[in-house]
């Protein structure tokens, strides 16, 4: 699992690279694309994309 979260990191990377982006910048975009929300909703939303390894 942890080999294709880092080839899914690799990939995202450099097409976000682009625009100056990386794959939390784009998670956190991709959630407040769908409308309003708090920042205590946002953190619990991101919550699930962070590890001990790659804090957020």
């Amino acid at each position: 699992m942890k080999h294709i979260d880092r080839a899914i990191e690799q990939s995202l990377g450099r097409l976000f690279a682009a625009d100056g982006l990386n794959r939390r910048a784009w998670q956190v975009l991709n959630t407040i694309s769908y409308g309003p929300i708090s920042i205590a909703e946002l953190d619990e939303t991101m919550a699930a994309f962070l590890s001990a390894d790659q804090p957020g």
